[in-house]
């Protein structure tokens, strides 16, 4: 069995130089032949030999450790790691994001894109927790000059977790003919959905 002797000098709390005189006076014993001494336990061999000479070795290099200076280490690479991980926090995307995003698509025969210019469609679209309200002489327009033909879908708001990773929006359909300078346009919102919900806090 080896024995580390920087271990058991540090658990023995004594000076290096005490616990090599300790070990020598062992030996002493065992190999002065006295009485009660069992002859199966004295040092005589090589090999016994070449054991004393490293554990003599390991006392004459011990070096206590400097307190002050491993705690000034440790504190140092805590204060590392705090620092790290505030930056990634810092840096990183929310668990939940809200969307603001508008666009308008179309469906006929396939779905398809009007547009996703969102700066020009606020100048249109408004939207709040029920409605969604569109000025209509001036969303005609675009949808003519735009050539959308078939069903209009406004996408809306909604969220989303990483950037064209996964995420949800509002939506309701857009007909054409409604009446009045402000078209109102009831929604339900994905927000009364466990499912959505659920989904915020993955």
């Amino acid at each position: 069995m080896i024995i580390d002797e920087s271990h058991t000098i540090k658990s023995s709390g004594k000076p290096a130089h005490e616990y090599g005189m300790v070990l020598l006076k062992t030996l002493k014993l065992l190999r002065s032949g006295t009485e009660g001494t069992p002859p199966a336990v004295t040092y005589a061999g090589e090999k016994e030999f070449a054991d004393m000479k490293r554990r003599m070795g390991e006392i004459a290099g011990f070096r206590p450790y400097r307190k002050k200076l491993c705690m000034g280490m440790v504190a140092i690479v805590s204060l590392i790691i705090v620092v790290m991980l505030l930056a990634v926090h810092t840096h990183s995307y929310a668990r939940c994001n809200e969307s603001k995003d508008i666009m308008v698509g179309n469906y006929d025969g396939e779905p398809g894109i009007v547009s996703y210019d969102t700066e020009k469609l606020r100048e249109i679209i408004s939207y709040d927790d029920r409605y969604v309200y569109v000025e209509r002489d001036a969303f005609e327009n675009f949808l003519e000059e735009n050539d959308a033909d078939g069903e209009i879908w406004i996408v809306f708001g909604g969220f989303y977790k990483l950037p064209g990773l996964a995420g949800a929006a509002e939506t309701c359909i857009y007909e054409r003919g409604s009446r009045g300078s402000i078209v109102q346009i009831p929604y339900e919102g994905i927000r009364d959905s466990w499912y959505m919900e659920l989904l915020k806090l993955l």
